[in-house]
């Protein structure tokens, strides 16, 4: 599991390097990057709550949601100048684990 320091400080670094970019389009660009992480983290959430015929069903809609958002994060990261995504992230839960991240960061700004 992805530790909240962790998360948190990258979390932090991705939105002051965003706030700061002025190239045209960026904003929309990152919006729909914390889009696909809330959607990928509304969709483990409710993981939860469904049997397991349903969870079966589902499957594939929520692995492509998390490939969208694994895409996002990537291209993100990339125009932001971020390295070493990989070592501190170095599977796709712990990936997912940051979309969850992100949707609670944003859920408590919102206060």
């Amino acid at each position: 599991m992805l530790q909240y320091e962790i998360a948190k400080r990258l979390y932090d670094e991705i939105k002051t390097k965003a706030k700061n970019d002025t190239r045209p389009g960026f904003d929309d660009f990152y919006n729909g990057f914390l889009k696909s992480a809330v959607s990928y983290a509304e969709t483990r959430t409710e993981w939860n709550f469904m049997e397991l015929s349903e969870r079966m069903e589902r499957d594939r809609s929520r692995s492509i949601k998390h490939d969208s958002y694994m895409s996002s994060l990537g291209a993100v990261c990339r125009n932001l100048g971020i390295e070493g995504i990989d070592g501190i992230m170095p599977d796709r839960k712990a990936k997912g684990d940051f979309a969850c991240y992100i949707a609670l960061f944003l859920a408590l700004e919102q206060r």
